[in-house]
């Protein structure tokens, strides 16, 4: 069966035996094939079936789509989070620790924030895209990010919507990108 072929070339591919690139031709062939399953393969060849969202594939759906829109599941969401954001926290660790050893401290402080400032523009566009497609999961609009704009309140708001479980249907924004365990 087609379905079984194409789970366990995204094994493969999760176990880095073959690329992102010669999973996608084989996936092509399977859909090229005359068989009555293809229609349930095409409805999931729109998404990866992400079983585990792992930190090394959120991350590489961070920069990959990062422009893109779509849906993002919460675990994509809350590892790009902590990973990107994270890190300028570990860098304030390792700046206190260097500085506090030298004592060239203003110097460092300096530095570090020409480093975050650099961190933060590289990361606006990819993070703000991430957001939407984490609210298009929950099957709310980009809209909400206006959220933002209301001291408190609005992050609160904001904070929630990201913890919401999305929408195991598909909606306007697509289909899931994991795979809903069947009952």
């Amino acid at each position: 069966m087609n379905i079984d072929k194409l789970q366990k070339l995204a094994d493969l591919r999760e176990r880095g035996v073959i690329t992102q690139k010669e999973f996608n031709a084989e996936k092509i062939k399977l859909l090229n094939q005359d068989d009555d399953t293809n229609i349930k393969i095409k409805e999931s060849a729109n998404r990866e079936s992400f079983d585990k969202m792992t930190v090394n594939r959120s991350l590489q759906q961070f920069w990959s789509n990062y422009v893109g829109w779509g849906r993002a599941n919460i675990a994509e969401y809350w590892y790009c989070q902590l990973f990107y954001f994270g890190i300028p926290w570990l860098f304030v660790y390792i700046l206190l620790f260097i500085c506090g050893a030298t004592g060239c401290f203003m110097g460092g402080f300096i530095v570090f924030n020409l480093m975050r400032l650099l961190w933060f523009l590289l990361v606006l566009v990819p993070g703000f895209t991430l957001t939407v497609r984490r609210l298009h999961d929950t099957n709310r609009s980009a809209w909400n990010m206006f959220w933002i704009l209301f001291p408190i309140v609005g992050w609160i708001v904001l904070f929630v919507f990201t913890c919401l479980p999305g929408n195991p249907q598909k909606n306007i924004f697509g289909v899931p990108r994991i795979k809903q365990k069947r009952k």
